[in-house]
């Protein structure tokens, strides 16, 4: 057996080193990580822009603030520094000397009075007169921009006229919210937990189905395409005295799905970066949307509740298992061509094992979760078992024992294939001509 697989190592380090560091897989993983670190950040941006194409910015026309204070108690303003740097507070003690200064200011400055009638404060921002359209217009939205930082900071001048602290103030300033719950509005919530549970259990599936589907798809080809190079490239005599057939074959599949994998998880780490960083820069644009969004993700409960940390690592086992299954599949038709000419016709068996499996599950009821009884060869046979057990056990439709043995029972298939492909390709490695037929290959095994 140690014969048999000899060379497994150097021909999976070798075709995995290959594969990374060609010119059509960096490029393409690159660009494709680039891609889904881009979209969420400008779906989020846009999100927080609204469509305005038109935004305020603090010109710093008004270079100094003039500030009567007549609530009886000196305030300090210098917190508005954080929104205007610069800008020069000064006090007086008597408005009409305040409106002299800003006239003899010209159109640099600005008056803020403060009154207190024992019921509420108020804050009157006074504009200087100019006949300078662009100042004006300058002048307006400064003084505008000014009055919203204000309003939303006043806080901290009825923190000094408390004579609170900081903490103290905060305490209380803490919001009460009191609830009152009945019993059918209990009801009522679990009927939305119930409906959330059955949607991510109608949705899952095809989730699923999808991604592998389109997996075996996208990598299959390269597979078949790496284990007939050697062929093209009249290698395949060193080959032969130096590898064993069952390791060569071993070795490059595992190399491809090794490669496909670190491919996906760059690009679902890009799509995460992406989001995160979008939520960054939604949050320095639309602080509002990004916490809205920020609570969405964090109300994960219920999928607690759903999946349990042992049905996932199960899941994404048999997923990773059924795309080996797949690539194997297509090793036979690698194995199986003289010439790229010939991968068209030796892969039917792949593309069509894909295809038949994929519209059992859809017609046969592997789709319908809760309804596994019906459907429950489906488990067992390693085709369909890869596209629809991990969403089975994810969502309790089978156990945990079953999926182990399901996954078993796919990895011993995978392991046969290889062999057997492996035996093919010893078989066709000097073989010239046409594609045999079936009943020619099983002779020539027969025969072997």
């Amino acid at each position: 057996m140690k014969t048999e697989f000899r060379g497994f190592r150097k021909i999976f380090a070798f075709t995995l080193k290959t594969l990374t560091s060609s010119k059509g897989w960096r490029s393409t993983t690159l660009l494709l990580a680039v891609l889904f670190f881009l979209i969420p950040v400008i779906l989020l941006f846009v999100m927080g822009t609204g469509g305005n194409t038109e935004s305020k910015v603090y010109s710093n026309c008004i270079q100094t603030l003039y500030v009567v204070d007549e609530t009886g108690s000196p305030t300090d303003l210098t917190f508005l520094n954080t929104f205007a740097p610069g800008i020069v507070i000064e006090t007086c003690t008597d408005y009409d000397d305040a409106v002299e200064c800003v006239q003899a200011e010209e159109a640099d400055a600005a008056v803020l009075r403060l009154t207190y009638d024992s019921i509420e404060y108020k804050a009157e921002l006074l504009l200087p007169e100019t006949e300078n359209k662009e100042k004006r217009e300058a002048l307006e939205t400064d003084v505008s921009l000014l009055s919203e930082f204000l309003s939303a900071n006043f806080h901290q001048v009825t923190m000094q006229k408390s004579g609170l602290g900081s903490e103290q103030f905060a305490a209380l300033a803490v919001p009460i919210n009191i609830h009152v719950t009945e019993e059918t509005e209990m009801e009522e919530t679990a009927e939305e937990d119930s409906m959330i549970q059955e949607l991510i259990r109608y949705l899952l599936p095809y989730l699923t189905v999808m991604i592998l589907y389109f997996l075996v798809l996208f990598y299959g080809q390269s597979v078949a395409q790496s284990v007939i190079i050697e062929k093209t490239s009249k290698l395949m005599d060193t080959f032969l005295i130096s590898v064993q057939p069952s390791a060569m074959i071993f070795g490059k599949v595992f190399a491809c799905v090794s490669a496909a994998i670190i491919q996906f998880l760059l690009w679902v780490l890009s799509l995460i970066i992406g989001f995160t960083g979008g939520l960054t820069v939604l949050q320095s644009v639309n602080p509002e949307t990004a916490s809205t969004i920020r609570t969405l993700v964090e109300q994960t409960e219920i999928l607690h509740s759903l999946f349990s940390p042992a049905g996932i690592v199960l899941s994404v086992l048999i997923m990773l298992s059924g795309f080996l299954l797949y690539c194997s599949l297509a090793a036979i038709g690698g194995a199986l061509a003289s010439k790229q000419e010939d991968l068209q016709s030796t892969n039917l068996l792949f593309t069509m094992a894909l295809v038949v499996s994929f519209m059992a599950v859809l017609f046969g009821g592997g789709l319908m979760s809760g309804d596994t009884a019906s459907a429950a060869w489906q488990n067992w046979i390693p085709f369909t078992a890869v596209l629809i057990t991990p969403s089975r056990v994810l969502t309790g439709d089978i156990s945990i024992i079953s999926g182990t043995m399901s996954l078993a029972v796919v990895l011993s298939f995978s392991a046969l294939l290889l062999y057997f492909s492996g035996r093919l390709y010893k078989i066709m490695s000097l073989y010239k001509g046409n594609v045999p037929k079936f009943s020619q290959i099983f002779s020539m095994l027969k025969n072997k």
